[in-house]
């Protein structure tokens, strides 16, 4: 149904401290000592407890504290009730019971399973989700091997639902313990998942539970690795450099892990000689070089020896980075003397540099007589120079040489007003500033450099779009005079390639020239399944509906289907 549609009304309901939902179909509320239970029929359960209980929800359930302690509320699923409830003649119930003939070596027990053998599987399923409920081991295990003896019997049957509730069970009993007291239920497991649960255990350092629970399931370790690591040095301050280094390095040098992560832990407790050594053992350049950027603060030392090693692995991106950050800190004669006996590093500014500084790779090439490479330079540049003149959005993005002084001057009046403004910045730098603040101060600033309304209104959409802020104001532009001049499929597609699906939405009523399945399409990605209906509906495309109907359950699959019956 609707989301305003009244489905149960309860009166008499007042001091209500705390309510929450309790699974799917339940409310529960507090007040006045009491925990008050409110179902989809008129009738109510009360609880009484030792003070206002603090609540809490979880996806099956809900936790709540008294000042007796922790409790967990949830409700009885219908499996696990059919499959213990006395008298009950379900499949999990009876090959339950067969348990106990077994153990006696009773021949009733392959009785039993004649008798459910045609519903076999739904017996086996539910042994398997009933023990994925029960808390007390005892009862895990009967059921389990209730399964287990079931599945024995049939020829094809997929166990991975098998195996995982064996599993599960298994860490959530170990962290269920007393001296854990992590509670935790199969669904919440389920849902939160292992590599989250093993972050939890690792901010409470039982790295050897981590681990065992690693080799348990076959997953990776690294990460508990580097973690034991990381606390071993924050934790280790009597132990000098030397023995950590040691310690560290004879337990983890066979082990794959982040060795640049140890680096900054090291340089964070102020053992820097610690966070170099440990740089020998990092596989990946990039990641060395990164941390010898962010560490070094641009000291030249540091610097150098980055650019060292990275000329020593021959990794272009890292050299690249290197040279960038010492361009423009160091004179010509400083820059080439660094570079001089590095062959990698000479052959980048070679291939690369021409983009940044010309002039300075021009002097390079004199001085190295690069001739070849001199007439290369000066070629490419006659090149550049032609696809600048040719190129519109170069014209757009870059001030113009015969328009630089009218451009700079528009600049210099706007500082008045909006102090960030560079002069001689690119148009469009300038216009983004602008349209944050002021959109119609922005269109009056396009209109004097002669910006188009196509390429104006696309800037507006690009500044805008990632602001969640400023969204209304976009989606005003966009039904404006100025807006129009780009579609509103355009609008759209930017805002959904920016994962705002709600406000993307909003445009597709608007999108005229979108065909009708991609529309549909559209409104699912958006999250809008009534919408998607009624346009498949408005299209009388039954074949997408019916793939519609299939693909969905609940109010989806309902909404789908309604309008097929309506369509027939």
């Amino acid at each position: 149904g609707e989301f305003n549609d009244l489905l149960i009304q309860h009166e008499n309901v007042s001091n209500v401290s705390d309510l929450r939902w309790c699974s799917n179909d339940v409310v529960v509320y507090t007040c006045n000592n009491s925990l008050n239970v409110l179902g989809p029929t008129l009738e109510t359960l009360k609880f009484y407890t030792s003070g206002t209980p603090y609540l809490h929800a979880e996806i099956d359930g809900l936790y709540y504290l008294t000042n007796d302690g922790l409790n967990f509320f949830s409700r009885v699923s219908n499996i696990t009730e059919e499959t213990f409830k006395i008298g009950s003649s379900s499949p999990s119930s009876v090959l339950l019971d067969s348990i106990e003939y077994l153990d006696r070596r009773s021949p009733k027990a392959n009785d039993l399973l004649e008798v459910i053998m045609d519903d076999l599987v739904l017996a086996v399923d539910g042994c398997i989700r009933a023990a994925s409920e029960e808390f007390d081991v005892y009862w895990q295990k009967n059921l389990l091997r209730a399964a287990a003896f079931g599945k024995v019997n049939l020829d094809l049957y997929d166990s991975t639902e098998f195996v995982q509730t064996c599993n599960y069970l298994r860490i959530l009993n170990i962290i269920r313990a007393p001296d854990k007291g992590i509670f935790m239920t199969y669904n919440q497991l389920q849902e939160f998942g292992i590599e989250k649960l093993i972050d939890v255990l690792l901010l409470r350092q039982l790295h050897y539970l981590c681990l065992k629970i690693c080799d348990f399931l076959d997953l990776p370790n690294f990460k508990i690795m580097t973690d034991w690591a990381s606390c071993k040095l924050k934790y280790s301050t009597n132990s000098s450099d030397d023995e950590l280094l040691s310690l560290i390095v004879t337990k983890l040098e066979k082990e794959k892990i982040d060795w640049t992560s140890l680096s900054y832990v090291a340089h964070n407790e102020g053992r820097t000689t610690l966070a170099k050594n440990f740089l020998t053992y990092e596989p990946s350049t990039s990641k060395k070089v990164r941390f010898l950027l962010d560490v070094g603060d641009g000291n030249y030392d540091e610097l150098e020896y980055a650019l060292t090693i990275s000329d020593e692995d021959s990794d272009a991106d890292s050299i690249l980075l290197i040279l960038l950050q010492l361009h423009g800190t160091l004179t010509n004669v400083e820059f080439f003397k660094i570079i001089n006996d590095k062959p990698s590093a000479i052959g980048v500014l070679k291939s690369y540099f021409y983009q940044f500084d010309d002039t300075m790779l021009e002097n390079f090439m004199f001085q190295d007589d690069d001739i070849i490479g001199q007439i290369l330079l000066e070629n490419n540049m006659a090149k550049k120079t032609v696809l600048m003149n040719r190129s519109k959005y170069t014209q757009f993005l870059q001030s113009p040489t015969n328009n630089f002084n009218k451009v700079e001057q528009v600049q210099l009046d706007l500082r008045n007003t909006f102090a960030n403004i560079v002069a001689g910045e690119p148009i469009i730098k300038t216009l983004e500033k602008i349209i944050v603040v002021d959109l119609k101060k922005a269109q009056n600033v396009a209109s004097k450099l002669n910006v188009t309304s196509r390429q104006f209104a696309m800037c507006v959409l690009q500044t805008l779009a990632p602001i969640a802020a400023k969204h209304l104001e976009l989606y005003d532009f966009a039904n404006s005079k100025h807006g129009k001049v780009l579609k509103f499929e355009t609008y759209f597609r930017e805002l959904l390639k920016r994962g705002e699906k709600r406000q993307a939405g909003l445009y597709l009523k608007s999108c005229k020239d979108m065909a009708s399945r991609e529309k549909i399409k559209a409104y699912i990605q958006c999250g809008m399944w009534k919408e998607a209906v009624q346009e498949a509906a408005y299209r009388k495309d039954t074949d997408i509906l019916t793939q519609m109907r299939d693909s969905r359950t609940g109010w989806e699959s309902k909404l789908a289907s309604e309008e097929l019956q309506r369509l027939a």
